[in-house]
């Protein structure tokens, strides 16, 4: 697991849903079975009020697979676009998906996803995958643009709800299964988990969980101590958010310079044999 889970979700966090349109149907794009997929989503600027930073997407499995279990090797890039929701190519998104970013995407999600779903239909959003790096839309430089690549390794034949497509959101796909299209009038339904972009120092923590980690950060001054407290006092508590989430872990603080970094205390539920350190930005 990455252990960007360990980033506790503030209070201001939110959930929203995107597009607004009602349920018409459970789709296999992007994650459904005996496939490889990946499924490009513009969403509309105007969706956004202003920069928001996007932490985890959540999906509504249909319930009439409930307790399956579903395997699949699942990665997620967010970025630009200039393409229009709910418009055909070329205004819209083209089913040759090298032609819909606006420069480099950002991948935010890199996992073998293995789940037992659930779900109590259309509106129940359970299927959730929390992002390794959050990462900072700012509507101001143009449309979303959600990049869901989904590698099916076993298990149920996994649907997700959609909508119709519209102004507001549509997509594109290339599919093993279904080949490739663009599809203005059709769009999949997702949970936004989002807050206000900081405007100060960040930490970002990648790698395993337990094992390996990368501590990147950025608006942080050269050579000056940052650190990242996990629990301020000793014994147990239950990491509340990220890929991590329901983890019981011991308390650890990572004390970090420039390109050195080093742990003063190790639990024994989270065993993290060493830590590296860069500068981002």
């Amino acid at each position: 697991m990455g252990i960007a889970a360990v980033a506790i979700a503030s209070a201001a966090n939110a959930q929203v849903r995107r597009p607004s349109g009602a349920h018409t149907f459970f789709n296999f794009i992007p994650f459904g079975g005996t496939q490889v997929c990946t499924q490009h989503q513009v969403f509309d600027a105007t969706l956004w009020s202003g920069p928001m930073e996007i932490s985890a997407l959540g999906f509504s499995a249909n319930n009439g697979l409930n307790g399956q279990q579903y395997d699949s090797d699942i990665i997620i890039k967010l970025g630009y676009t200039a393409k229009i929701p709910g418009q055909s190519p070329p205004t819209g998104l083209d089913s040759d998906l090298t032609q819909n970013p606006s420069g480099a995407m950002t991948e935010v999600f890199n996992a073998r996803v293995s789940q037992v779903l659930s779900g109590s239909g259309p509106e129940d959003f359970q299927f959730i995958l929390r992002f390794h790096t959050p990462w900072c839309y700012d509507p101001s430089q143009g449309n979303l643009l959600v990049e869901i690549f989904s590698s099916f390794v076993s298990g149920a034949d996994l649907r997700v709800s959609r909508t119709n497509g519209s102004a507001e959101s549509s997509l594109a796909y290339n599919s093993t299964r279904f080949g490739n299209a663009a599809s203005p009038t059709t769009a999949t339904r997702m949970d936004f988990y989002e807050e206000a972009c900081s405007t100060g120092p960040s930490l970002r923590l990648s790698g395993a969980c337990p094992g390996r980690m990368t501590v990147a950060w950025a608006g942080a001054t050269p050579s000056r101590p940052m650190g990242i407290l996990f629990a301020a006092s000793t014994g147990n508590f239950v990491i509340p958010g990220g890929v991590c989430a329901g983890t019981q872990t011991a308390w650890m603080l990572v004390h970090a310079h420039f390109r050195v970094s080093r742990v003063l205390q190790q639990s024994t539920l989270v065993t993290v044999r060493s830590v590296r350190a860069r500068v981002r930005g």
